[in-house]
């Protein structure tokens, strides 16, 4: 074998390591949802129906990053949004999914990279962070960076992950906005208890009341 190629595959096998380590992270900031919370392949095997509900919804201001994202809470703290009425094909599938602490529709603007950031106690340490594209700006330029471990959005995939460690995310397309269903959900046994600090400052029960939305 020549210096040639021997240099070829030593590259090749560097491109395909780096790409196997954006699209499929592995270590315990990621979870595999199939084995952890296999209930959520029914969001996905209706994500059109979801799709096609939620994008249509209201986003309003979130607690943090105003600049740079939105969102529409449906369920937060025992709460259930008016908004529910407009999406009824999603709220029927949501009741099917067990344990649910939060969901909450996010609209992450064009060009953006959300800091880092924790979760507060409540809604990190005994729960679990699930996130379902729903409609993205473009492919490779959308995803998560959990502890430094990257993982790239992808269409009808389940990303699970450790919200108690630091984490951001990031849409890198000029234009156009990407949509995302997050679901808090209770951690299974076999997942270690979260090691967040942040308290809740109050600041989502100003939004919730300010919004008025939450009597249903």
């Amino acid at each position: 074998m020549d210096i040639i190629t021997a240099t070829a595959i030593i590259i090749v096998s560097i491109i395909i390591t780096f790409l196997a380590f954006i699209f499929f992270p592995r270590g315990k900031n990621y979870f595999d949802y199939e084995k952890k919370c296999p209930e959520l392949q029914l969001l996905l095997n209706n994500i059109n129906t979801i799709r096609d509900e939620c994008i249509k919804l209201d986003y309003r201001d979130w607690i943090n990053n105003k600049d740079k994202m939105s969102a529409n809470v449906l369920y937060l703290f025992d709460k259930i949004s008016k908004d529910v009425l407009k999406i009824p094909n999603t709220y029927n599938l949501l009741t099917k999914i067990p344990n649910l602490k939060s969901v909450i529709l996010f609209k992450i603007n064009p060009d953006v990279y959300i800091d880092k950031q924790k979760d507060i106690i409540e809604l990190s340490n005994t729960t679990i962070r699930c996130i379902i594209p729903l409609k993205l700006s473009t492919i490779i330029k959308n995803g998560i960076i959990v502890s430094d471990n990257i993982k790239i959005f992808q269409n009808e995939q389940v990303i699970l992950f450790d919200n108690s460690k630091e984490y951001s995310i990031f849409n890198k397309h000029k234009y156009n906005h990407t949509y995302l269903l997050v679901l808090d959900i209770t951690r299974p046994d076999s997942i270690p208890i979260g090691t967040s600090d942040i308290k809740n400052t109050n600041q989502y029960d100003d939004i919730m009341n300010k919004l008025d939305i939450f009597d249903l």
